[in-house]
């Protein structure tokens, strides 16, 4: 699991479509996805590589999603974290 003096692992990519936040600047270790673009922000979370698009009302919302987050970086350190239920009011969108 990185911690805060490992902060300097995480970077940021920005892309047309999103802004993806990535572990060591590798793009087969993303964190999240921002996707500010449009009226409706979603915030994208991995599971096994996959990406939920959730919606967020505002930046704050990032926060809900903390547990989710540490899970992906342990799932890229090499270990599972438990994740607690999220506390989001946002729903996860169909990537379909």
């Amino acid at each position: 699991m990185i911690t805060r003096n490992d902060a300097f692992r995480v970077t940021m990519r920005d892309t047309k479509s999103y802004c993806g936040i990535l572990l060591d600047d590798n793009n087969r270790k993303p964190i999240c996805r921002l996707r500010f673009n449009h009226s409706q922000k979603y915030l994208g979370l991995f599971t096994n590589k996959n990406e939920d698009k959730v919606e967020i009302e505002c930046v704050d919302d990032i926060f809900n999603h903390s547990e989710r987050l540490k899970a992906v970086i342990g799932e890229y350190e090499g270990g599972k974290v438990e994740v607690e239920e999220e506390k989001s009011t946002g729903g996860i969108v169909d990537n379909g």
